[in-house]
């Protein structure tokens, strides 16, 4: 399952916690500079996002940029290729197959 959140609201983190008593669960941070955000968030299909302006999605990033919380790894996803991604991933989920 996957969860795709900024990670401001304290409801998620509970339920993290919930989750952890019964589950592996993994939490990963992908980082992207704020104008690489921006485009890739209105070049993707809008029908089903929540329509926000930038000046709303440059706060809520400023937020979960400032956020100290435990990550299992953070992926800086500006230019890293698939095969990078893919790479970083399993250094955390292989000890789990």
């Amino acid at each position: 399952m996957i969860f795709e959140t900024i990670g401001i609201a304290d409801t998620f983190w509970k339920l993290l916690t919930s989750l952890k008593q019964q589950y592996s669960v993994f939490v990963i941070q992908v980082r992207v500079p704020l104008p690489v955000a921006l485009e890739r968030v209105f070049r993707r299909d809008q029908t089903h996002q929540i329509q926000l302006d930038k000046e709303v999605i440059a706060h809520m990033n400023e937020q979960s940029v400032q956020m100290e919380r435990e990550y299992d790894l953070i992926l800086e996803n500006e230019q890293a290729t698939d095969a990078q991604l893919i790479q970083q991933l399993d250094a955390i989920w292989t000890p789990f197959r």
